[in-house]
């Protein structure tokens, strides 16, 4: 029996036996991207994380690999930010998660440098864990974070003002449905807005519990609030929230 070339090939690959090698950490390729990492480029530090761990599945949990991440926020780098954000256990990343002395300092550079998580990030803490006396430069985060399109930054932005007796509504809205969504809820936000007189943040409740989805979170499905929302929603105004 002829057995065609393509079953071979299946199979060869299957058994790991052919397939094209993993990039080792000590590669030419990873040596190069650390190199770049370590100059200033954040997307080479992830892109270094990730040959690590096609090499060695469990280099997640070394050292080497947390230390490019916190390069990678450092330089600006989104998804680098992001994995200090990880809860579950093991958590490589919650020794420098919980000291604010070196984690505050990453992401305040990571968002002068470009990252919308980091501003949010850096927000975060000098809101919730600083207190009254850093609002100020919570706010300068909050707001950078949001504009740059993250919506857990326009949360925390919305919380700083109104936590201070100022007016959010249109960072409010941003939370709500302006921007990308992150894991903070945003059902709060399009409430606030829709009792405000904000249609779209109604139809965006609307629509969320419709789905049962709020965001990256799941939300109970309720189909008669849904209808609710929509009919407050058809008699406001398109404009947005009432002056």
């Amino acid at each position: 029996m002829i057995i065609p070339m393509r079953l071979i090939a299946f199979i060869l690959l299957a058994l790991g036996i052919g397939a094209p090698a993993a990039a080792q950490v000590g590669s030419p390729a990873y040596i190069e991207h650390v190199a770049r990492c370590e100059a200033g480029e954040g997307y080479a530090c992830a892109y270094a994380a990730q040959l690590g761990q096609r090499g060695d599945q469990t280099f997640w949990l070394a050292d080497e690999q947390v230390r490019l991440r916190i390069l990678g926020c450092r330089f600006g780098q989104d998804g680098s930010c992001w994995k200090f954000e990880r809860i579950g256990n093991p958590n490589p990343y919650a020794s420098m998660r919980n000291d604010q002395e070196a984690f505050l300092p990453m992401v305040r550079e990571g968002c002068r440098n470009g990252s919308a998580m980091a501003c949010f990030q850096a927000a975060r803490e000098l809101f919730q864990r600083n207190g009254p006396g850093d609002w100020d430069e919570a706010l300068e985060h909050g707001e950078l974070g949001c504009v740059r399109g993250f919506s857990d930054a326009c949360a925390i932005w919305t919380d700083v003002l109104e936590a201070g007796g100022d007016e959010a509504a249109a960072p409010r809205a941003m939370a709500c449905y302006g921007t990308r969504p992150g894991y903070l809820p945003k059902a709060p936000y399009c409430e606030a807005g829709c009792e405000a007189g904000d249609r779209e943040a109604c139809l965006t409740l609307a629509t969320m519990y419709e789905l049962g989805r709020d965001g990256a979170l799941h939300l109970h499905r309720d189909t008669r609030r849904a209808r609710q929302l929509r009919t407050q929603a058809s008699a406001l105004s398109p404009s947005g929230p009432a002056d």
